[in-house]
């Protein structure tokens, strides 16, 4: 599992506030991709090919920076929340590519287990 920031970026726009004026107001965005590798392998160590079935998804995922945030904070926020947001899309998606090929189903385990074997890992910000 791998996480990366793709874009930190704002947007101006109009708030409407409670008494019915409007402001002018900038929200800020964090664009993250989330990617997953499962692989299965065939039972036999001597097979020349053991690989048999091998799935990478990647998923976006867009947040709202609602607060004045530090730069570690923003790269902690990544590394530990993304994940946890991610997998269970991830999960879903695989058990379903497997149902529509009839292939067994492929229990990717939850965040908890998946992180008792590594934490995921956050890679460098993509360069504009």
């Amino acid at each position: 599992m791998a996480t990366r920031i793709l874009q930190d970026f704002e947007v101006a726009g109009e708030v409407e506030e409670d008494d019915g004026s409007t402001s002018e107001q900038n929200a800020r965005f964090l664009e993250v991709e989330f990617s997953g590798s499962v692989r299965c392998l065939a039972d036999q160590p001597d097979a020349e090919d053991r690989e048999l079935i091998a799935m990478d998804v990647c998923l976006g995922l867009l947040y709202e920076v609602a607060a004045e945030c530090a730069e570690d904070g923003i790269d902690e926020f990544v590394r530990m929340n993304v994940p946890y947001h991610a997998i269970p899309y991830w999960r879903e998606h695989i058990h379903g590519v497997c149902a529509k090929r009839r292939f067994r189903p492929i229990t990717v385990p939850m965040y908890i287990q998946a992180m008792q074997q590594g934490e995921p890992r956050v890679v460098e910000k993509a360069e504009d």
